[in-house]
């Protein structure tokens, strides 16, 4: 009798420490966390403006919606406005930014460009060619936002120097290899 007594006993003990898990309590009290480990967000809003209807675009033989007719920026906007930007127009059937290489892509009449529809999943291909010390990328898959912190998450290549530049703060930590 004894025997089977201690048996349950440490039965019982054993079933205790199983279901405590044996981990340590983990706090959640503020006092606790570390402030220095909590990345620093910029506060943004989430910009909703319409879509462009892309049963009003062409469909290649091969299925895939026609983006740019070589004719017009139908469907196309600026980031955060209603319509393209004065200075993006099209030329010889290409779209293009009209400047100087003097910053006139962020006077208001330029600034980025986007296609007017949110895509899950897509293919994207398209030709480009960028005048010497020309400014330029491609962004996909982001929101659309305005921030109230002018340093948000953007990374810029710079064709001249071969080097990332304006790097904000948000992206500081972020590592990158240069493939030669």
């Amino acid at each position: 009798m004894k025997r089977l007594f201690y048996g349950l006993t440490c039965f019982v003990i054993a079933g205790a420490f199983i279901a405590c898990g044996g981990n340590k309590s983990k706090s959640t009290d503020a006092a606790t966390i570390d402030t220095k480990t909590v990345p620093t967000v910029p506060e943004y809003v989430v910009v909703d403006k319409p879509s462009a209807d892309l049963s009003k675009f062409k469909v290649d033989k091969d299925g895939y919606i026609v983006l740019f007719d070589g004719k017009s920026l139908e469907g196309w906007r600026g980031y955060g406005k209603d319509a393209a930007p004065e200075r993006w127009t099209v030329d010889n059937g290409a779209i293009k930014l009209s400047g100087a290489n003097a910053g006139e892509s962020q006077d208001g009449k330029g600034g980025d460009l986007l296609f007017a529809h949110k895509f899950k999943n897509f293919e994207f291909e398209f030709e480009w060619k960028i005048s010497k010390g020309g400014n330029s990328g491609v962004l996909y898959l982001a929101q659309e936002s305005q921030s109230k912190n002018p340093d948000t998450g953007e990374l810029q290549w710079d064709g001249e120097n071969m080097a990332f530049t304006n790097i904000s703060p948000v992206l500081r930590e972020l590592r990158y290899k240069r493939v030669p």
